[in-house]
């Protein structure tokens, strides 16, 4: 460590040179457990435009926030993506997908959209089972899986309908108990996983349902329906947003194969709770 002062304008004034991996280059601890004053406090008093009260520069993750227990709440890694445990919201705007409102607001853990955004409802092919990916930012416990129907199903087969969660290697968290009079009449359709809660790691997990009936299909909650490949913007089979798995199904199997994923084509909507 170099201490350095006076001399130019571009001397440091402290400067860590750390060549170790295996040692932080500089650690602040503060071990008080009161009051309110910061462990590390940046002020810059220069006004000129480009002047910085801090600069991060780093080859890999920028940021990483996390609580005293070690569970990361904020990221930003190198290409400027942000992720974060709570809603993120700033002076002059709200950070988010462009919706004002997060899932959080509709007392959900997380969703794949605003439900607000959900346009129409769609009936799904029976006998198959339909995926929709949720992003799970942080590990979370999710008792329910929640899907919202526009149109009820009639003579719905006793036993062959299910809601259930997937998770990104395709192996089954959890499956509801039968919907089948559930899916028999309308509204926001929240389906208990049998066993739960259940412990989800951070990353993507797919909410799954299969529905199968003799007349009306249930119709679900969704955005576009379009070509398939353009609703996915360029994810493949294996990590679609949206996809199709299997045929002839009337439960949720104890595993689906990701890389044998059919692209659908319909924006379903679905949320953890």
């Amino acid at each position: 460590m170099a201490d350095r002062y006076g001399g130019t304008a571009n001397t440091d004034r402290l400067l860590v040179d750390n060549h170790d991996p295996a040692i932080i280059g500089l650690k602040v601890i503060q071990e008080v457990t009161s009051g309110t004053q910061a462990a590390v406090h940046a002020e810059n008093s220069n006004t000129t435009s480009g002047s910085k009260a801090l600069l991060v520069k780093g080859g890999a993750d920028l940021i990483s926030a996390k609580t005293l227990g070690e569970v990361e709440q904020f990221k930003v890694d190198q290409s400027g993506n942000v992720t974060a445990a709570g809603s993120l919201s700033a002076t002059g705007g709200v950070l988010t997908d462009g919706s004002p409102f997060t899932a959080a607001d509709g007392a959900f853990l997380a969703w794949n959209y605003d439900l607000g955004v959900a346009s129409n409802g769609s009936a799904p092919t029976t006998n198959v089972v339909n995926l929709i990916r949720v992003n799970v930012r942080q590990a979370l416990s999710v008792t329910n899986v929640v899907l919202a129907s526009t149109t009820a199903g009639t003579s719905l087969t006793s036993g062959q309908n299910f809601a259930g969660l997937y998770n990104s290697a395709g192996t089954l968290i959890g499956t509801s108990a039968d919907q089948t009079t559930a899916w028999g009449t309308t509204g926001l359709k929240t389906a208990a996983l049998v066993g739960g809660p259940f412990a989800v790691a951070a990353g993507f997990v797919w909410v799954a349902f299969v529905s199968n009936t003799g007349s009306t299909t249930p119709a679900f909650f969704r955005s576009a329906s379009v070509a398939a490949a353009g609703l996915n913007g360029g994810f493949a089979a294996a990590t679609a947003r949206w996809a199709t798995n299997g045929t002839a199904t009337t439960a949720l199997a104890g595993t689906v194969t990701p890389a044998s994923n059919v692209l659908a084509g319909v924006g379903y909507w679905a949320a953890l709770s």
